[in-house]
Formats: C-alpha cells, structure tokens, sequence
C-alpha cells in the first residue's frame, strides 16, 4: 500500500503534527472555508473534519476517489471493508486526541460512555475555540486536543482526561462539581492522581517541576514551556503513587490565593520534602492586595507580574518551621509596621486589651473603635492614621446595653460614619460562635474586629493550654484568610490581693500571653474614676513602656489621657490596706526608721502579726511609699496616698 501521508500533503495546507503519526490540517473539501485546522488524518488513511459545517469522513480510498486519484494504491486488507473512520466518535478521540487503547489498560475494560463523552467534549471544544468564553489567552488549540481537554456546555466547564504513564485513559473529570448531585469523573480510576501523567514522565529531571492547584492552571504553565503537574483532586489532597514526580532537582509550588490554597501548597511542599531528603520547596506568596481566590490562570490573563512576584516571595517551611535562608533574609523587603492607632494599636498584629473588672475596657474599645470608623484625628492623644471599617461583637452585655453605649460615645465624638462601624450583640445561649464571627466578617469586610469578650467566646476551658490553641488556632484562620485586626477584650483573675499590673494577671493558660503579639493592660485603681494604662507586650512594634493614668468621663462616657504617672503603685493598693499603711506612716517619724519601729507601730498595735507586717512593709517599699536605705534602714518616701478628692 501507498504511503497515505503523500496524498493528504498533496491537498491539504498547513499541516502540523499532534502526535505519533497523527496530524491536523485546513480542510481540502469545498466548500468549506477553513480558517483553524479542523481536518485531522493519520498516515493509516483515515480521516475526518471536525467542523459541524463540513462532517466529512472515509479512508484513503475514498479522498483519493474524491479528489480523482488512482484508489488502488491505498487498497490494502485494512481498507477492503471501505470502513469509515469514525461510525463511532471512540476512533476520533483514539487518533486524534491522544488517547491510545493499549496495556496495561486493556481495550476490553474501557468504559465506552467515559470515551464518547470525552471525544463529544473534545470536538465541541474544537469546533467552538473562538466563541467559548473563559478559554486561557495563552492555550493552544492544538495543545488542548493533544491533551485530551474539551468542553461541556451542559455544565459550562472544561473537561480533562486523565491519563496514566502509558497515553491510555483512565477517566474524565470536569472542571468544577457537577449541580445536579452527579460526580465530576467518570472512568475506572477516579483516584487523586498527577496530571498530566502522560506528559510528566518524558520531564527533565535535572529541571524544576510547577506543581498548580488547578488543572487549568497546570495547563497554561506548560503552554507558556513550563514543566508543570497538578493533584486532579484539588488543594489538600495527595495522591498515594507520587513516583512519578519524584526526583526533579527543583520544585515550585504556586496554589490560589486563600486559605486553602496556602495550607494545601504548604502541606504538599512538606510531603515532597518527607520523600526527598534534602530538598526544600518553596511555596508561591500572591500579594497581599489581590482578591481572593485569585490564581494561577488569573495571573496569565490578566497582570503576569503578579505571577514573578508570587515566585520571588516563595515562603519554605520545615513542618511548622518557615525557613529562610541568610541570602534570601538580606533581600527580603520587610514593610514598617503601620498602625490603626499609632503606638496603642497595631495593624495586622493580634492584640488583647486585658484589666480589671470595672476599669472600662468595653467602653476603652468601643471609643476607640468607633473613632477610628469616624475618621476622628485621635483616641487618648494617639494619631489615627486612617479611617477603618470597624466590627464590634458583643458577647457579654446584650443589643440594648451595647446600643445604649454607642449613642452615648456618639454624642461626644460627633460620630457621623455609621456605614463604617458595624456590631454584633449576641441573642443567643451559650456556644461556640467563632464561625458565625467568621461568616459576619466575610459579609461586612471589616479591617478591625474588636471581640468583646474572650472568656463567652467558646464553651471551652481557656485555663487549659490545648484548649486555648484551638481557640486562637480558629481566629488566626479567621485574621489570616481575611487580612484583619483583631482586638480581643479580656479580664484579670479575681483575688482578693492587690492588682498588679501585670500580664501574669490575666485569665487563661500561658498559650494565650504566647499568642498575643500586642498586649495592652487596663486596670481600675483606689481612686474615683483613674485607671491606669500600659502596654505591656509588642513583637516587632516600638512601644513606651511608662504608665499612663486614664480619667474616665462619666458625664460624657469617654476616657481622656490625664499623662505619664511615674508613682503608680500605690495607686493599686485595697481599700483596707491603704488605711493601714496611712496609720503607720503617720505614726513613724519623718527621718530615719528601723524595721522594729515599723513593727512597734504595726504590730505592737495591735494591727496585724509580726509576720504580716514584715509583708506590708516589704509591700510599702514596691508600692514606693517606703525607701530602703541600708539593710533594717529605711525612711519615708515622701510620696502621699491620694484621696478621691485630691483629683477631682
């Protein structure tokens, strides 16, 4: 027999190869006015245009009687049936799409549905590239044929066939989960699997590998000469034979800009790693500006910018460990941090306003809050930079309370901004309400989220380590994929001992001091209506470490900075030990005094036992009522006790 590929060269144009002796080319039938190559043949003879327009089809006897050729060199056993190519669209997708029906996937066990259905998807795709919306700029029509892709435009989606090492198929799999409750595969293997199989086993090793979260995604890379591979069961999933991507010398991992795309780019990083020692990949970091869910395929449409400096800010982890290497430390562009509200609040850093009961913290946060929302110029005397869209959650004091303090700080700060603070007041019994906090953030978009308060947060014990991590484990899912501030109030231990100003006196396990990165401390003192203020804790802020006296308005219910106290802690004395301590003083003389002067006037007294006494003394010296001067020495501070009336 004749050699067939002579003949089609003879009437056809622009031929181009897609395969092992498959080839695509312009129609030579008239009328058909063939502008895309839709006239695919193999050098077997057979033939068929894809076009809806034309539909023709035969063997080499009959375009060679068609187009008044000599038929009887292309007789040949194979050709006496005169047997058109394509009775059944099974033989269109075996020649032309690179679908080869061979072992180890024997031809009796394919599934004919899965075939049909993908040759009809291939050949829609085909005879529709340019009307089909959403096609990547930068695919290629006959790429996409070679591949197996077509499209459904039941489901308005792409379709994939998935391979094995061989070329054979083994199922078809749609782009997005099907509504109507259907699978989105068919076919005898529906398992997670590398795609495109067929094509990563011919990679160069010694190069690097692209692993995308997408199909789509793993495509455009290898149109744009990449090396590419995709999971077929998306994000956070990986296939149990991972043989076939093993032992490149470099890998990428480039997944979609949310949560998701970052945990299953970083747990697929880490598998790689645990099966190559020696390896650490890198996982692309999208900017921080770009939308949710934004991708791979986003990135080639639209700015590929965004894509190079994805790559270049590739964060690599260890486990749970970030690793960063001494080179890639010194270029690092690291941004300074900017603030809510200069010094007091941070932004993007997780920030807990702790005190006492009655210091006003509620009110502290909802001023503050509601300031920001209002574009007011401060709050206590520190500049707020920018006006934030703020969302209250009240979990403590109910709507009518909470509504009630909003419109009294609203007449003193002219607040005006309404759209810009929104708040939540809980209705409901006790629970976990971290995800209703979630889904109120997703609808409203807030920059900052003042929760108020910890401790109704969950139905947990928070003196527990491992219950305080799942907590916080939950609101960091919540800062990190939503990009927020969050603000948590929270309480002291209640004792019956003095208050210090202290973060060891703050409710909870240890793992919440961890978790703060910004820890402000707000506590009540002796005094009428003067609170104390410090910030007790900021990683990577510059902070004052002095304590400031707030005065609480309580005609105008807001707080206003009264200054730097220098002499502050006997300010946090008790009621009844405060008492003492003037009776005392009053009684020892003004110079010099002996610790058995003090207890002569203590004790002797009738005040207290000995052993208490020598605790109040040594309380008097840290409260700064009482100096040391040498070793059983000490004399008068000359710092006064003030009264209520003394700061009215």
């Amino acid at each position: 027999m004749q050699d067939c590929g002579d003949l089609f060269e003879r009437h056809c144009t622009n031929i181009k190869a897609t395969g092992k002796d498959q080839f695509i080319a312009r129609c030579p039938f008239p009328p058909h006015e063939d502008r895309n190559p839709s006239f695919s043949f193999n050098n077997e003879g057979l033939y068929k245009c894809h076009s809806k327009k034309c539909g023709e089809e035969g063997n080499a006897v009959d375009f060679a009687k068609h187009f008044g050729e000599d038929p009887k060199p292309f007789y040949s056993d194979g050709y006496k049936s005169n047997k058109p190519l394509i009775n059944s669209r099974i033989t269109a997708i075996k020649n032309n799409i690179n679908i080869q029906v061979e072992e180890p996937v024997k031809p009796s066990k394919i599934d004919k549905t899965f075939i049909k259905k993908a040759a009809k998807y291939s050949f829609y795709l085909f005879d529709n590239w340019n009307v089909i919306k959403g096609i990547p700029k930068n695919w290629n029509k006959d790429q996409a044929l070679k591949m197996g892709i077509g499209y459904d435009r039941g489901k308005n989606c792409f379709t994939f066939t998935q391979y094995n090492v061989n070329g054979a198929p083994v199922c078809l799999q749609w782009h997005k989960q099907s509504t109507d409750g259907q699978s989105p595969q068919i076919g005898q293997d529906k398992s997670a699997k590398w795609y495109p199989a067929q094509l990563i086993h011919s990679y160069d090793k010694k190069g690097r590998l692209i692993i995308t979260e997408g199909l789509k995604d793993c495509v455009g890379m290898i149109a744009l000469g990449y090396q590419a591979a995709s999971v077929t069961a998306g994000a956070g999933t990986i296939p149990k034979d991972g043989s076939i991507i093993r032992g490149f010398k470099e890998y990428q991992v480039i997944y979609d800009n949310d949560s998701s795309g970052y945990s299953g780019g970083f747990m697929i990083a880490n598998h790689i790693q645990s099966e190559q020692p020696g390896i650490v990949v890198p996982v692309a970091q999208w900017d921080k500006d770009l939308p949710k869910g934004y991708d791979l395929t986003d990135a080639i449409n639209g700015d590929i910018q965004t894509l190079k400096r994805a790559i270049k800010n590739s964060k690599k982890r260890i486990g749970d460990f970030e690793f960063i290497t001494g080179k890639a430390a010194a270029d690092i562009e690291i941004e300074d941090v900017s603030y809510i509200v200069d010094t007091l609040v941070p932004k993007n850093f997780k920030t807990i306003l702790a005190g006492t009961t009655g210091s006003n913290k509620s009110y502290w946060a909802m001023e503050m809050g509601m300031r920001v929302a209002n574009g007011n110029p401060d709050f206590l005397g520190y500049n707020i930079p920018d006006k934030q869209k703020v969302l209250y959650v009240d979990i403590e004091v109910g709507v009518k309370e909470t509504t009630r303090r909003f419109q009294r700080i609203s007449k003193t700060i002219h607040f005006k901004n309404e759209l810009n603070f929104n708040f939540l007041s809980r209705v409901g019994t006790l629970k976990d309400i971290i995800p209703e906090i979630r889904t109120a953030c997703k609808i409203l978009k807030p920059d900052l989220v003042i929760i108020d308060n910890l401790r109704g947060i969950s139905t947990k014990d928070l003196s527990k380590n491992l219950e305080v991590d799942k907590v916080t484990g939950k609101l960091n899912e919540i800062i990190t994929e939503l990009d927020i501030t969050m603000i948590l109030i929270h309480h002291f231990k209640k004792k019956d001992s003095d208050v210090r100003l202290d973060h060891d006196m703050m409710l909870g396990a240890s793992a919440l001091q961890n978790w703060a990165e910004h820890l402000i401390l707000l506590v009540k003192t002796n005094i009428q209506n003067i609170r104390l203020m410090k910030i007790d804790k900021s990683r990577g802020s510059l902070y004052s470490e002095e304590v400031y006296g707030i005065r609480w308005n309580p005609n105008d219910f807001v707080l206003e900075m009264d200054g730097i106290y220098p002499e502050w802690k006997h300010l946090l004395l008790n009621e009844n030990k405060r008492l003492k301590y003037e009776q005392a003083l009053e009684d020892l003389p003004d110079g010099l005094f002996t610790t058995e002067d003090w207890l002569n006037v203590t004790e002797n007294r009738g005040r207290c036992v000995a052993r208490t006494a020598n605790y109040w003394l040594s309380d008097a010296v840290t409260a700064g009522l009482v100096k040391k001067v040498s070793y059983g020495n000490y004399r008068k501070s000359g710092l006064q006790i003030i009264h209520n009336e003394s700061l009215e």
